[in-house]
């Protein structure tokens, strides 16, 4: 295909300069031959050899875990860098004989891709500093992204980010509020209530005492997302409210062990999260049936 390729000569047929993703590739030879040999993501621009920028991410503060250099979370089969400054995440599908054993063909794999973006309000009476809120919400971005993304089903991505004067809560936006213990809307003043979220509503509401749990990662309760005592943590309860946001129920009893939408009062709560129920949330958002509700 040498001849009708780029490579061709160039007084017979057009280079092609629009490759990857789409994007123009800087190649223009120098005087030793050599090039740019990068491509134009208009935000910043991208080696192809490094799959790395040059300079950093101007919203790398949202991907707080990745370096400001990476290129689309580091995965670009599964995410998409669209200008060199934030990952967006689609419905794909994967079709790859070649992994396949015997060499036989895998057919396809469709990933359900889910995109949570809220933010984090203090409407407790405990004060917060901006760093405190600011690790509640990596933290709630955390265990979103992790329990919500399950091999060859589904793939994450959670967008948290603190309420402030700069970045203020408005009325279409997903919030995360956290209450004081009783105080947390349709608790009836238990204030046992660690979380509360009506079904495919747009808030989720956390109880304040939460914030200073954080899972096991030794002894009895280690991988189930609860406290060394077996108490709620911001992170199983917040994916958890997380999960009643997005049209999940609680499972019958005995029905799903290890599940994340089972109650943390439950012997059997746990992380885990299932085919079926990543195919009902992405029901109820074709049907729509989620992000209910307005803020005020």
């Amino acid at each position: 295909m040498a001849g009708i390729s780029d490579k061709a000569l160039k007084t017979n047929y057009a280079q092609n300069k629009y490759r990857y993703n789409g994007k123009e590739l800087q190649n223009q030879e120098f005087s030793d031959g050599t090039g740019l040999e990068e491509y134009d993501y208009g935000a910043r621009f991208q080696d192809p050899q490094l799959g790395r920028f040059f300079t950093q991410d101007r919203f790398s503060e949202k991907y707080h875990s990745l370096s400001p250099y990476q290129y689309s979370d580091n995965n670009p089969i599964r995410n998409i860098d669209v200008n060199g400054d934030s990952i967006i995440i689609g419905s794909i599908n994967i079709s790859n004989p070649v992994d396949a054993p015997r060499g036989g063909n895998i057919g396809k794999i469709s990933l359900t891709t889910i995109d949570i973006e809220g933010k984090l309000i203090n409407e407790s009476t405990t004060s917060y500093s901006d760093a405190d809120m600011q690790t509640s919400a990596n933290r709630l971005n955390d265990a979103n992204s992790s329990y919500f993304s399950v091999t060859g089903v589904s793939v994450a991505i959670s967008d948290i980010s603190v309420a402030s004067a700069d970045n203020p809560l408005q009325s279409g936006d997903h919030a995360y509020r956290i209450e004081d213990p009783g105080l947390l809307p349709g608790s009836n003043g238990d204030p046992g209530v660690v979380g509360m979220t009506p079904i495919g509503q747009n808030v989720v509401n956390l109880n304040s005492l939460i914030l200073s749990q954080t899972p096991a990662t030794t002894g009895e309760y280690a991988g189930t997302g609860k406290s060394a005592s077996g108490g709620a943590t911001l992170e199983r309860t917040g994916a958890h409210e997380t999960g009643h946001s997005a049209g999940l129920d609680h499972p019958a009893q005995g029905t799903a062990s290890g599940n994340l939408m089972n109650q943390t009062i439950r012997p059997d709560a746990g992380t885990n999260i299932t085919p079926d129920q990543i195919k009902q949330i992405s029901n109820a958002f074709k049907k729509g049936k989620l992000n209910q509700g307005a803020q005020n």
